[in-house]
């Protein structure tokens, strides 16, 4: 797929040359539009999609600069290449400090100013491809991990590569996203970890001078994999096993009255609904729903006999939608209707406070 750049200049000869003159197509890049100062190039960026500006610095209107700086703040993804004379050389620094890609002094050379136009293209293409990796590989690693599953963690990377591999990554892409992966990886465990010293896992994945070194991706999973070993050895099953559950019962203990849902609980903790419900039973000795439906109970009777709200209420008030369903939960758990739980156990001195 071509990258869209835009060409920038305030004199139209100068622009229609550098936008017919250079095979842009030869580095896979399509000149998509003209423009002749700041304020013109900013419409056409929200009217069509750019991903590169070539523009001058010196412009009437609105300059380079202040182009620059609507750019960066409003469509980030879109890198710009400045062009200035030998005066401008402090104003193009500036504007690198803003966030433009980079900048060509005057005269410029077309073979450096294609180069520069092919380097920025593939470091779109690039942040495009470790940004959009298979967000289930890193849920894949991080359950592999928490499972203490050796034999999983080597099949979600070597699923992982070979998903790259049929995409068209190139090597450089590959060992990119898989550095990536790894770095998110070892981020989500420190957070639910943070005591344990995952900061001293040596990542081998991480040493660019190690991975220069490496030519083939077979070797690249190889490193990957035992780094992600390393990690796993960091960590203690059990207690990361008790401090997950730990965690979200706290989380349900606060929240009990919302809509809760054990796949985006599983979510939220970067592991999947059916490991979610298998450890939460061992932990707990209950279901997710049994745990749920328990807490909303106890916390319905506490308001039956402290409160004189309606039945109805009440149930709302403890997250339960359907006032039916809410009668046959409460029964079940203590064998009596709320309202004649209520009648048989409420105090004569009943306080008649509202929730």
């Amino acid at each position: 797929m071509n990258m869209k750049m835009l060409i920038v200049d305030d004199e139209p000869v100068i622009c229609q040359g550098l936008a017919q003159t250079i095979d842009w197509q030869s580095i896979g890049v399509e000149v998509v539009g003209l423009a002749f100062n700041g304020r013109q190039a900013l419409q056409k960026v929200e009217q069509n999609q750019v991903d590169i500006i070539l523009t001058d610095i010196s412009m009437p209107d609105m300059d380079g600069l202040e182009l620059a700086a609507c750019i960066v703040q409003q469509h980030p993804d879109t890198k710009m290449i400045i062009i200035s004379g030998y005066d401008d050389f402090e104003y193009a620094r500036q504007a690198i400090r803003l966030g433009v890609e980079d900048y060509l002094l005057k005269p410029v050379d077309v073979d450096e100013l294609m180069g520069l136009v092919k380097n920025v293209s593939e470091k779109i293409m690039l942040d495009r491809k470790v940004n959009s990796y298979p967000k289930e590989a890193e849920l894949c690693l991080v359950e592999s991990v928490l499972m203490q599953d050796e034999e999983k963690v080597k099949a979600c990377i070597a699923d992982t590569v070979s998903v790259m591999k049929a995409n068209d990554y190139s090597f450089r892409q590959t060992v990119h996203v898989c550095q990536e992966l790894e770095l998110v990886l070892k981020r989500k465990l420190q957070e639910r970890l943070p005591n344990r010293p995952l900061d001293e896992v040596e990542l081998h994945l991480q040493n660019e001078m190690e991975v220069q070194e490496v030519t083939t991706l077979s070797a690249i999973e190889e490193i990957f994999v035992n780094d992600v070993i390393r990690i796993l050895g960091e960590v203690d099953q059990s207690k990361q096993n008790h401090w997950v559950i730990e965690n979200i019962k706290r989380y349900i203990d606060k929240n009990y009255q919302l809509d809760l849902r054990a796949s985006e609980l599983a979510e939220q903790h970067f592991i999947t609904p059916n490991y979610f419900s298998m450890l939460f039973k061992q932990e707990t000795g209950k279901s997710f729903s049994e745990y749920l439906n328990g807490l909303r109970i106890q916390k319905a009777s506490e308001l039956l006999l402290d409160t004189s709200n309606k039945v109805f209420e009440i149930a709302e008030f403890v997250g339960y939608k359907e006032y039916k369903y809410f009668v046959q939960v409460f029964k079940k758990k203590l064998g009596l209707t709320p309202t004649l739980y209520r009648r048989l156990n409420a105090p004569q001195d009943t306080r008649k406070k509202q929730i």
